[in-house]
């Protein structure tokens, strides 16, 4: 068990959701997670950890490859769910294809800062910091 002592943490290299499971295996986010060439049972990711607040920055390398992002976007849980109401692969048509003509290795990352700032000013209960809720029945 991790041990936060009320300091954040940094987590690199997660393990490869994708790693030798000898079958296809669903994910999330297609577009993220690609594989360390130096240790391929690890991902290309950083993320950081916040006591009580848990993840507000997740970092990773982008998949940039065409057919790997197709193969990839086709086998998610977001596209079943999409095929189920009705879409398909042309809903990502104009993704796939900026991705086929001008797509180089590259990084994204995404802030969390509600958790940030529950963080920052040691508030447990989330709904306090949240500066623009999106669904205000679920906050108040």
């Amino acid at each position: 068990m991790v041990r936060f002592d009320g300091h954040p943490i940094f987590i690199t290299h997660y393990p490869n959701p994708l790693w030798n499971h000898k079958r296809e295996i669903e994910v999330e986010k297609f577009f993220n997670m690609i594989p360390d060439p130096e240790n391929p049972s690890r991902v290309l990711s950083a993320d950081l950890i916040l006591p009580f607040g848990g993840e507000a920055i997740g970092a990773a390398q982008r998949v940039h490859k065409f057919g790997e992002l197709k193969g990839r976007l086709e086998n998610s849980r977001m596209f079943k769910r999409l095929k189920n109401k009705g879409g398909g692969i042309e809903d990502f048509c104009w993704y796939l294809k900026k991705v086929k003509e001008k797509s180089v290795p590259h990084a994204g990352c995404g802030f969390g800062i509600a958790r940030i700032l529950k963080f920052l000013k040691g508030e447990e209960d989330i709904k306090k910091v949240i500066a623009f809720p999106s669904n205000q029945e679920n906050i108040i």
